[in-house]
């Protein structure tokens, strides 16, 4: 990022169809996981790491107060902003991950960083997210179905020692990604729905659901918090008045 040592690496995705949610039988699954509806996204791009307080203080402290929009057909990179894991003070830098932001200032950073690189940004779907989570795996989580393998891929309740983490110091998933399954939850661009899958049991393309309600908004992934059941590739959580 000019004007600073920060950089955001992206790992490209290339788009495909997989089943979305879980199956029954599958250990934590909650109902708004099913059914498990076919659904295809397009190719797009993921940052490598949850967005750090290091690069977050750079859209805090920028000299704008106004970003325009832009028009017409850009490329696009998403970036799978962190930062929907529940109120929780902390300030540590260095690497750390950005938590105790609001979907509505994750998606202003998005802005900011658009007009900041020339590139346009946003948060994913819940459906891009949950493909990339996989990384082309049908289990429960990006590296198999148990959940014994847990320690080498993510930060959760058992092993975090209640503390958030630097990014990157476990294992990535199949397509390069790290801190996918806890450390801190993430916001998505969907509104929350509990009948979602319902809807798009027929089959969808590129989907998100949106609603005009603030609140609740998905997060996905599960954080140094939460029990192994919301760390699964399909847990679905959500936002509430307070957060």
């Amino acid at each position: 990022l000019s004007g600073s040592d920060q950089q955001i690496k992206m790992i490209p995705i290339r788009g495909g169809t997989f089943k979305m949610g879980s199956p029954k039988g599958e250990k934590g699954r909650k109902e708004d996981e099913g059914p498990t509806p076919s659904v295809k996204v397009n190719d797009f791009w993921m940052a490598e790491l949850e967005i750090t307080w290091d690069i977050y203080e750079l859209f805090l402290n920028r000299g704008i107060d106004h970003i325009k929009g832009e028009k017409g057909k850009i490329k696009l990179d998403i970036d799978g902003v962190s930062g929907a894991t529940e109120p929780y003070v902390n300030y540590n830098k260095n690497g750390f991950p950005m938590i105790n932001v609001t979907q509505y200032a994750a998606s202003q950073f998005c802005k900011w960083l658009t007009a900041k690189t020339g590139h346009y940004f946003r948060l994913p779907t819940e459906a891009e997210w949950e493909y990339a989570c996989r990384s082309g795996k049908t289990t429960a989580f990006s590296f198999g179905e148990k959940a014994r393998n847990i320690d080498q891929y993510g930060w959760y309740k058992g092993n975090s020692e209640g503390q958030l983490h630097k990014g990157g110091l476990k294992t990535p998933n199949g397509f390069g990604l790290y801190d996918m399954h806890g450390n801190v939850a993430e916001w998505v661009l969907d509104s929350y729905d509990p009948e979602t899958y319902i809807d798009w049991k027929m089959g969808v393309e590129n989907p998100v659901k949106k609603h005009r309600a603030l609140y609740p908004r998905v997060v996905r992934g599960g954080s140094f918090k939460d029990d192994l059941d919301k760390l699964r590739s399909a847990g679905r959580g959500y936002s509430t008045d307070v957060w």
